[in-house]
Protein backbone atom coordinates (compact mmCIF):
# COMPACT_ATOMS: atom_id res chain seq x y z
CA UNK A 1 0.00 0.00 0.00
CA UNK A 2 1.06 3.46 -0.47
CA UNK A 3 1.55 4.07 3.45
CA UNK A 4 3.68 1.15 3.79
CA UNK A 5 5.59 2.28 0.93
CA UNK A 6 5.85 5.70 2.28
CA UNK A 7 7.38 4.27 5.62
CA UNK A 8 9.79 2.20 3.56
CA UNK A 9 11.02 5.11 1.82
CA UNK A 10 11.27 7.23 5.40
CA UNK A 11 13.16 4.49 6.71
CA UNK A 12 15.62 4.52 3.99
CA UNK A 13 15.83 8.30 4.06
CA UNK A 14 16.46 8.30 7.44
CA UNK A 15 19.06 5.22 7.74
CA UNK A 16 16.49 4.31 10.72
CA UNK A 17 17.17 1.08 13.41
CA UNK A 18 14.88 -1.91 13.60
CA UNK A 19 13.43 -0.04 16.86
CA UNK A 20 12.95 3.16 14.83
CA UNK A 21 10.91 1.72 12.53
CA UNK A 22 8.68 0.24 14.82
CA UNK A 23 8.34 3.69 16.21
CA UNK A 24 6.63 4.39 12.48
CA UNK A 25 4.78 1.90 12.16
CA UNK A 26 3.15 2.28 15.44
CA UNK A 27 2.73 6.19 14.28
CA UNK A 28 1.29 5.31 11.20
CA UNK A 29 -1.40 2.70 12.91
CA UNK A 30 -2.18 6.29 15.31
CA UNK A 31 -2.34 8.11 12.65
CA UNK A 32 -4.76 5.72 10.77
CA UNK A 33 -7.25 6.03 13.91
CA UNK A 34 -7.65 10.10 13.29
CA UNK A 35 -10.65 9.37 11.11
CA UNK A 36 -11.86 10.66 9.49
CA UNK A 37 -8.91 12.35 8.16
CA UNK A 38 -6.69 12.60 4.48
CA UNK A 39 -3.70 10.41 4.05
CA UNK A 40 -0.84 13.08 5.54
CA UNK A 41 1.77 13.99 2.59
CA UNK A 42 5.00 15.82 2.52
CA UNK A 43 5.20 19.09 4.23
CA UNK A 44 4.13 21.57 1.50
CA UNK A 45 5.96 25.43 1.43
CA UNK A 46 4.79 27.66 3.63
CA UNK A 47 5.91 30.78 5.22
CA UNK A 48 6.00 29.66 8.52
CA UNK A 49 7.35 26.11 9.17
CA UNK A 50 6.43 24.41 12.45
CA UNK A 51 8.90 23.58 15.25
CA UNK A 52 9.40 19.93 15.63
CA UNK A 53 11.01 18.41 18.81
CA UNK A 54 13.78 16.35 17.75
CA UNK A 55 12.15 13.34 19.51
CA UNK A 56 8.48 12.36 19.87
CA UNK A 57 5.56 11.82 17.65
CA UNK A 58 2.48 13.85 18.00
CA UNK A 59 0.38 16.43 15.75
CA UNK A 60 0.04 20.35 16.37
CA UNK A 61 -2.56 22.11 14.21
CA UNK A 62 -1.90 24.79 11.03
CA UNK A 63 -1.85 28.23 12.19
CA UNK A 64 -3.79 29.39 9.27
CA UNK A 65 -6.06 26.76 8.23
CA UNK A 66 -8.06 25.23 11.11
CA UNK A 67 -8.56 21.77 8.72
CA UNK A 68 -5.40 21.08 8.74
CA UNK A 69 -2.38 19.87 11.56
CA UNK A 70 1.12 18.93 10.94
CA UNK A 71 2.61 15.26 12.08
CA UNK A 72 5.56 16.02 13.85
CA UNK A 73 7.70 12.58 13.95
CA UNK A 74 11.44 12.79 15.53
CA UNK A 75 11.67 16.21 14.49
CA UNK A 76 10.24 16.42 10.76
CA UNK A 77 7.15 17.51 9.82
CA UNK A 78 4.37 16.35 7.24
CA UNK A 79 1.85 17.67 6.32
CA UNK A 80 -2.05 17.13 6.96
CA UNK A 81 -5.43 17.82 6.51
CA UNK A 82 -9.07 16.81 7.77
CA UNK A 83 -11.58 15.66 5.23
CA UNK A 84 -14.48 18.73 4.36
CA UNK A 85 -16.47 19.34 6.91
CA UNK A 86 -14.05 18.81 9.50
CA UNK A 87 -11.46 20.34 11.62
CA UNK A 88 -8.54 19.20 13.69
CA UNK A 89 -8.99 19.44 17.60
CA UNK A 90 -5.11 19.79 19.04
CA UNK A 91 -6.49 18.53 22.67
CA UNK A 92 -8.40 15.31 21.04
CA UNK A 93 -5.40 14.85 18.37
CA UNK A 94 -8.17 14.11 15.88
CA UNK A 95 -10.52 15.95 13.18
CA UNK A 96 -14.03 16.45 14.81
CA UNK A 97 -17.09 17.52 12.62
CA UNK A 98 -17.24 21.14 12.58
CA UNK A 99 -18.73 24.29 10.89
CA UNK A 100 -17.15 27.36 9.47
CA UNK A 101 -17.64 29.34 12.67
CA UNK A 102 -15.60 26.97 14.72
CA UNK A 103 -12.49 28.14 13.40
CA UNK A 104 -9.45 29.93 14.05
CA UNK A 105 -10.23 32.36 11.54
CA UNK A 106 -9.30 36.32 10.77
CA UNK A 107 -12.37 38.04 10.52
CA UNK A 108 -12.98 39.60 6.94
CA UNK A 109 -13.02 43.04 8.47
CA UNK A 110 -11.42 45.00 11.66
CA UNK A 111 -7.89 44.15 13.02
CA UNK A 112 -7.95 41.42 16.31
CA UNK A 113 -5.50 39.17 17.50
CA UNK A 114 -6.13 35.64 18.14
CA UNK A 115 -4.04 32.77 19.82
CA UNK A 116 -1.50 31.86 18.69
CA UNK A 117 -2.14 27.63 18.49
CA UNK A 118 1.37 26.59 19.26
CA UNK A 119 2.70 29.03 22.06
CA UNK A 120 0.54 30.97 25.22
CA UNK A 121 3.51 33.64 24.86
CA UNK A 122 2.47 34.55 21.23
CA UNK A 123 -0.74 35.57 19.37
CA UNK A 124 -1.76 36.09 15.79
CA UNK A 125 -2.45 39.70 14.59
CA UNK A 126 -5.48 39.76 12.31
CA UNK A 127 -6.03 42.89 9.91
Amino acid sequence: SKSTQDVHRFLQLTGSTTSTAWMAVIAIAIATVLVPVVQSQKLPSFSAMPVCRDRGQYLIPHPRDCQAYFYCFEGQSFYGQCNTGYRFDAVRQSCLQSTVRECNSCPEDGAINIPHPESCQMFVLCF
